[in-house]
């Protein structure tokens, strides 16, 4: 039976996961934080420039002729660099720690197929060392799953596959087509506020100055947060393309031996490891609609019918776009 007792210092698997999970979020929320403070004070002077251009603030004209005459524009461009390096320190945290968690995860699915002794040593390699007290966690493999079961191991790993891969094409689609309006958006914005304070009528930062280049670095920057979400999106469309093929592939034979299931994990650890984090909203507004259809799926379902599973999901997937 699975140990209830969680020993002191013992991590399980799950627990492992949510701790790399939970550092990447916080290292999400201060690169995202960054991000929007490098936008906030690149686009406050092209605000300044359209607003003093259009006549409609008085204060508009007098703070530009304030910038012109001291070195309050050149603050803005530096801040503007240092924010955009910063969020993207911090992505880099975010994004090394998403990939251990997405490792982990994929441990989780072969756990009862593979040798213990391996996933214990690379599940040690991400849990953390509490100096303090001169503990190290350790990893407690009996914790997370019952003790392995020799009947329907490979059946039972490649329904779980079948399951996130039918979730995950769902997801990543909605979330392409969520952020594909967007991407046009964001890149009008950049382009207008590029237009606005560089070659504007009477430009906000004087030609030929340290402060004009401070700033066009940091637009540049800034305008790489565009092309990192470009990125993500078309990885979004390619997931989904794969996700499908790999639902392709598992229905096209039963998966009932050793390596069958290593040649479905391998693809499907692959495909999992390459795909960008699910957008929270979309995540959020499909959430408890299809836990629900799980629930309902897998309460009358034998494991091994996974043809019925898809037909099943696929059908409820076109129900809900119809709703929407």
């Amino acid at each position: 039976m699975r140990n209830k007792v969680a020993s002191e210092g013992l991590w399980s698997i799950e627990q492992a996961r949510n701790y790399l999970f939970n550092c990447a979020k916080r290292e999400y929320r201060k690169s995202r934080w960054a991000g929007r403070l490098a936008v906030i004070l690149v686009t406050c002077p092209a605000v300044v420039e359209l607003l003093c251009f259009s006549g409609m603030c008085e204060w508009a004209c007098s703070f530009k002729s304030y910038c012109d005459g001291s070195s309050l524009s050149l603050v803005l461009g530096l801040l503007s660099i240092v924010a955009v390096i910063t969020h993207w320190v911090y992505f880099s945290g975010y994004e090394s720690y998403q990939k251990k968690a997405k490792e982990v995860r994929n441990l989780e699915l072969m756990y009862n197929v593979s040798n213990r002794r391996k996933v214990r040593e690379v599940v040690q390699e991400y849990l953390p060392k509490i100096k303090n007290l001169k503990a190290t966690y350790e990893f407690n493999e009996n914790n997370y799953y019952n003790p392995p079961q020799e009947i329907n191991v490979y059946r039972e790993a490649s329904y779980k596959i079948l399951e996130n891969c039918i979730w995950n094409s769902h997801l990543y689609g909605e979330m392409y087509r969520r952020n594909r309006s967007k991407l046009a958006c964001n890149g009008i914005l950049v382009f207008l506020v590029y237009l606005i304070a560089v070659w504007g009528s009477g430009e906000v930062i004087p030609l030929n100055s340290p402060a004009k280049l401070a700033y066009v670095v940091g637009l540049i920057g800034c305008s790489s947060l565009v092309f990192n979400f470009l990125d993500n999106m078309m990885l979004a469309r390619s997931s989904q393309a794969s996700y499908q093929r790999l639902e392709k592939e598992i229905q096209s034979g039963e998966v009932d031996s050793g390596d069958k299931f290593f040649h479905v994990y391998n693809m499907y650890s692959h495909i999992n490891l390459n795909a960008p984090d699910l957008d929270e909203a979309t995540y959020k507004k499909n959430r408890d609609a299809l836990n629900e259809s799980w629930r309902t799926i897998q309460s009358a379902l034998p494991q091994t019918d996974t043809l019925y599973a898809r037909r099943r999901f696929k059908k409820f997937i076109s129900f809900r776009k119809s709703e929407n």
